[in-house]
């Protein structure tokens, strides 16, 4: 129906505001103190007909009154009449009491809580205050400019202009950007802010366009079309948000981000600002059309991992009492990895009226506990709804699939010591690299990551930041071809192979395709800058896609990513099948198919406890252990045991680098004291060394001789400046003279030998620095000052060097006094190129350049499984079982068939395909018999299938062969239970009969069953028989006496009716 305005001029009224009522079909409004003089003359500031909106010639109408970006002026009463007077309530009463009396008490509060305050109070001193808190220079801030909109009618034209002037000097290319998209949000949102202000007002109309030279109206015309479904901004906003129109994914659900979560709550979060100001300006509700944001709590809460959380239960600083926040998953760590929520909360669940969101605005950074001058905080006034009802994690599903990023997340339940991990194949834009076919996982700690983080500013660490871009940090595969190069056009599409760039050797790692710049020269490390992605729609490059995902609650989660597009085409497909069977077993299986045989392929993962292989390496040097054809491996934690079953390639080599090699340690140094000769030994390749001193006087420098990188017979002098490397914070459990202990820990013996514990006392006791003399699993021995410790810290004084050391001769000191030098290497970001030659990208760890200190969660071992005899096509399985420490894991074996691999995980199976084909006939033996139940999968979507058992062969096919019949699934999958051994597979009783007449043969749920008849095992069917029965008469199943082997007529119970199975078979003999 048309909608209908109804106009109500009541000029007679005193009326402090416009009032607008909506319902479905009929909008009422009402104009303060507006006289109607005739027909609306667009692009004045006029509201001839007094409907409440300025029209224009552009294709919008404005609202005709301030404020009209943040809020309208309907709604500042709301939030005036809520807050302050008669009719005040908690919490709005509270907070705002506290913003008053911060402005009362001389803190310089944010201009928009003094402009509430005035509005509010109408006491002339909070004018002035406003007034002269805008600042002078410099762009104008959201803030401000939502402080001037709710102020505007206030001020004048002098005050006004000024804010004019600053916009007009901002040299911004941001601002003058009229198509948007990745980053533009924060910077969009300030100057739409001021054009929703300005337009049309008197002081913008009657201005000199050459001083002050922004248009303020044609800047919202730029933001009509760029939050309209034609706008660039829109389509890739709902791109990331789920929308399939521009993703070949398969379809999910709506959620998801730009790259990483990071950035997600920082430039990419003021989206919400654009279209809530777009909204509120013109009364057009584009913002409900925005997938990102209307599902952006969903997203979090699913992205969250259970185990890395802080709980509150006291009011601390930002959080209340009762709360528990958790960190979201470190897709690709910019090192602002602490992110719990979505920002701008309280607008985003105001908007959408979401009770996920929601419960981010109770439970996470409470601003009312935030102190000093509650920046801010005119958000909660204006947006908190008391009403609205929340919604926690865990009214959400086990498992949730998002097409946008192209993640999938699977948990074991929702409490925080639940399995839980992260599948993705998707695309990300800028800040999110190369991590087709990865994965995550946790459970009770992290257990497999992305390897490093965005650590920058000197050689190493640029090094270090290149390798965290690099597929080689995340667990995928590596695929070797020697002659690799850049086989992209300038669009993004991939060419033939070998027709681009040749990659120099240290940058052909057997990842994934480049997204940022080549090398030019080898171990000369490329920038940051992206190839267009122009040949694909919205400039997005398609490299990698979910293309089946399925999740039975309780049962399992599985979900296919084609990574094809990822690599050059020096393969034909990359395909992993990652499969969840709860409650905590992960089962990964790859095919790979490239053009070369020779090409080596590499299942890759990062950890970040040892992963310990079984049996004796072949192969050893400085961080590194080599097996062949191993089988089992432990990766062991003190809350977590992870086994990895590798079953497929059966020939292989596992490679496992990692940890620290000490070059040197325990040795004293000490003017005309030098360490030298046998005491330090050769480091495998140069490199960047990490020292440690502990003794009376650290503080001071030492010099390393020897030969370096820069040169053979060098020296350089490294410093000891206080900085040290932390490796324990707790509190003592109790404080001796000689031991301090803590029952919390599970220490190896000896683990902190001469370490530094520094123990620190209440009551104004100074801080003591111990030297840890031995440990055992939870006590440190040492000697103790007394006192009452509420905190210990074990750590070491640190310094590293900057030349890359192959071998140092001696080290000597003319200031130090030191009881124990230690030199060690990290190997914690190892990794071959093609051509075999080893690298190191750790960074440094002494925070100089960029603030970074060594972070054990970032990963410390790379795990590596070859397939030592390739071909075109190589499969890789490997199962992933978690349990506690101290618990057996289920026995796991192979399955095997022409055309098909699986495993047998205890009790349960899954059976893939070899090829990227669906099947359609197959056959697979398996081990053992007994019962199971499992998935058939890669099957042909929703067609019939029969499937047999003969012992231990199952026999599927789309064809009838005599078995039973079930559906495959819409995925491809099948799940069904199997009797194995030397049943036989049945559709009816007569499928079942094997010539004994003492057994009563029966089908069951395809099964045979064959029970007997003679119960006294006489050989005769008589007397004796029905006396058994009558020893149990009338015992029901469940009944303590109740005998599943004489109930003859299955009925469950014991009586006649088994007495009557007996009576036709009187006198007769048993075989």
């Amino acid at each position: 129906m048309k909608l209908t305005i109804i106009l109500l001029a009541l000029s007679m009224l005193s009326l402090t505001s416009a009032i607008s009522i909506e319902s479905e079909n009929v909008l009422v409004v009402v104009a303060s103190g507006c006289t109607p003089i005739g027909a609306e003359i667009p692009d004045n500031p006029v509201d001839e007909d007094c409907d409440g909106w300025l029209d224009t010639t552009l294709g919008f109408s404005i609202r005709a009154t301030h404020p009209r970006v943040l809020l309208t002026a309907e709604k500042l009463q709301e939030v005036i009449d809520r807050m302050y007077g008669p009719n005040a309530r908690d919490p709005y009463k509270r907070w705002f009491d506290l913003i008053k009396g911060k402005v009362d008490s001389g803190a310089a509060v944010d201009l928009a809580n003094l402009a509430l305050v005035y509005r509010a109070t109408k006491d002339p001193i909070y004018k002035e205050k406003f007034i002269s808190r805008i600042p002078s220079s410099g762009t104008p801030s959201l803030t401000e400019l939502f402080g001037v909109d709710i102020m505007f009618d206030e001020l004048s034209d002098d005050t006004k202009r000024k804010v004019m002037k600053r916009v007009s000097d901002v040299d911004s290319a941001w601002w003058r950007q009229t198509s948007w998209g990745y980053h533009s949000a924060i910077y969009a949102s300030v100057p739409l802010a001021y054009s929703g202000i300005f337009a049309f007002t008197d002081v913008e109309l009657s201005k000199d366009p050459a001083i002050y030279t922004f248009d303020a109206a044609g800047y919202i015309k730029i933001a009509q079309k760029e939050l309209s479904p034609s706008g660039s901004f829109y389509k890739i906003e709902n791109r990331v948000g789920g929308d399939p129109t521009y993703n070949n994914a398969l379809p999910g659900s709506f959620g998801g981000m730009y790259d990483n979560f990071g950035y997600d709550a920082a430039e990419e979060s003021y989206s919400v600002y654009l279209t809530h100001i777009y909204s509120t300006l013109t009364g057009e509700k584009v913002y409900e059309n925005f997938l990102r944001d209307k599902y952006k709590a969903r997203f979090y809460q699913n992205m969250q991992y259970p185990h890395i959380y802080t709980y509150y239960s006291t009011n601390q600083w930002c959080h209340k009492a009762g709360t528990e926040m958790h960190i979201v998953a470190r897709i690709w760590n910019t090192r602002t990895d602490y992110i719990t929520q979505p920002s701008h909360a309280v607008l985003l669940a105001y908007l959408y009226q979401d009770p996920k969101m929601n419960y981010y605005v109770n439970n996470g950074v409470w601003r009312e506990l935030c102190g000093y001058a509650y920046d801010g905080m005119y958000m909660d006034l204006i947006f908190y709804d008391d009403s609205l009802q929340q919604s926690p994690p865990p009214d959400n599903p086990t498992a949730m699939y998002f097409n946008g990023p192209g993640f999938v997340s699977m948990r074991e339940d929702w409490t925080n010591n639940a399995a839980f991990a992260v599948f993705m194949a998707g695309e990300g834009l800028s800040r999110r690299y190369e991590d087709a076919n990865s994965f995550l996982l946790s459970r009770k700690t992290t257990i497999i990551t992305h390897a490093g983080a965005r650590v920058r500013f000197d050689y190493d660490n640029d090094k270090h930041h290149w390798y965290h871009i690099r597929s080689i940090s995340k667990n995928t595969m590596k695929i070797f071809d020697p002659l690799e190069s850049f086989d992209i056009k300038s669009g993004g599409a991939k060419t033939d192979l070998h027709s681009g760039t040749r990659l120099v050797d240290s940058d052909n790692m057997g990842g994934q395709i480049f997204e940022t710049q080549l090398s030019s020269k080898d171990l000369v490390y490329g920038g940051t800058s992206r190839y267009s992605c122009s040949a694909y729609p919205l400039g997005v490059c398609e490299r990698a896609n979910i293309i089946k995902y399925e999740h039975i609650p309780g049962e399992y989660t599985y979900s296919v990513g084609d990574g094809t597009d990822s690599y050059t085409k020096k393969i034909d497909f990359f395909e992993r099948e990652f499969l969840y069977i709860r409650p905590d077993v992960f089962i990964t299986f790859d095919r790979v198919r490239s053009v070369d045989p020779s090409y080596k392929k590499v299942w890759t993962i990062h950890t970040i406890d040892e992963p310990v292989v079984s049996g004796t390496a072949s192969e050893t040097s400085h961080g590194m252990k080599a097996y062949g054809n191993a089988r089992g491996t432990l990766i062991l934690n003190s809350k977590d045991a992870t086994h990895i079953d590798s079953l497929l390639p059966k020939q292989n080599k596992i490679v496992v680098r990692g940890g620290d090699t000490v070059l040197t340690s325990g040795n004293p140094l000490r003017p005309g004291i030098e360490i030298s000769g046998s005491k330090i030994l050769e480091s495998d390749i140069p490199r960047w060394l990490e020292i440690f001193a502990v003794g009376s006087d650290v503080i001071g420098s030492l010099t390393l001789h020897g030969d370096a990188q820069e040169g053979s017979g060098t020296t350089e002098t490294i410093v000891f400046d206080g900085t040290t490397q932390t490796y324990v914070t707790s509190k003592p459990t109790s404080l001796a003279s000689t031991q301090l202990q803590d029952t919390t820990r599970n220490w190896q013996t000896d683990q902190w030998k001469g370490y530094v514990v520094r123990v620190k006392f209440s009551s104004g006791s100074p801080d003591t620095d111990v030297i840890i003399t031995g440990n055992n699993q939870n006590i440190l021995f040492g000697s103790f000052p007394s006192g009452n410790c509420w905190q210990y810290v074990i750590f070491r004084p640190l310094a590293n060097s900057y030349k890359h050391w192959k071998k140092i001769t001696r080290i000597t000191t003319d200031d130090m006094d030191a009881d124990d030098i230690t030199i060690s290497i990290p190997h914690y970001f190892d990794a071959e190129d093609a051509t075999g030659r080893l690298h190191s990208f750790a960074p440094h760890t002494d925070g100089k350049n960029d603030g970074y200190g060594k972070r054990k969660d970032l990963g410390q071992w790379t795990f590596e499984i070859e397939a030592t005899q390739p071909s075109n096509l190589d499969n890789f399985l490997n199962v992933i079982s978690l349990k506690d420490p101290g618990v057996s894991k289920p026995p796991v074996k192979l399955i095997e068939g022409p055309g098909v691999s699986g495993a047998l995980v205890g009790s349960h199976f899954a059976v893939f395909a070899n090829e990227e084909q669906g099947l359609s006939s197959f056959s697979v033996t398996f081990p053992q018999g007994g019962s199971v139940e499992g998935l058939f999968l890669d099957l042909i979507p929703d067609t019939d299938y029969y499937y047999g058992v003969d012992g231990n062969v199952v026999s599927v096919s789309t064809s009838n062969n005599g078995g039973r019949i079930k559906r495959s699934s819409g995925m491809g999958t099948m799940k069904v239970s199997l009797n194995l051994g030397s049943q036989v597979w049945c559709t009816s009783d007569s499928d079942c009969s094997d010539s004994n007449a003492c057994t009563l043969d029966r089908c069951e749920d395809g099964a045979c069953s064959y029970l007997s008849i003679d119960l006294d095992g006489s050989g005769n069917i008589g007397m004796g028989d029905v006396m058994q029965i009558t020893l149990l008469w009338t015992a029901q199943e469940g009944d303590a006496d109740y005998d599943p082997n004489k109930d003859l007529d299955f009925s469950g119970a014991i009586g006649m009716g088994d007495v009557m199975m007996i009576t036709p078979l009187w006198t007769q003999s048993c075989p």
